[in-house]
């Protein structure tokens, strides 16, 4: 909780939901929620949503090369 409430304060919000990764649309969301404004925690799950949507393009493109 304080490395959210430390990078919201100090850098901005959204620098808040970066560390998360594709878990902030589900594991880290209530953190986020309770520390970070309600607008950036809808941010947090299209962030959430479209790094879990990229995993099954960019894995196999990183196996391959």
């Amino acid at each position: 909780m304080y490395i959210f409430s430390f990078d919201g304060v100090k850098a901005g919000y959204l620098v808040a939901i970066s560390p998360g990764g594709a878990t902030t649309m589900n594991t880290t969301l209530p953190l986020i929620a309770r520390t970070i404004n309600t607008d950036t925690t809808v941010i947090a799950i299209v962030n959430g949503t479209v790094l879990s949507g990229l995993v099954p393009l960019l894995v196999p493109l990183s196996i391959s090369m």
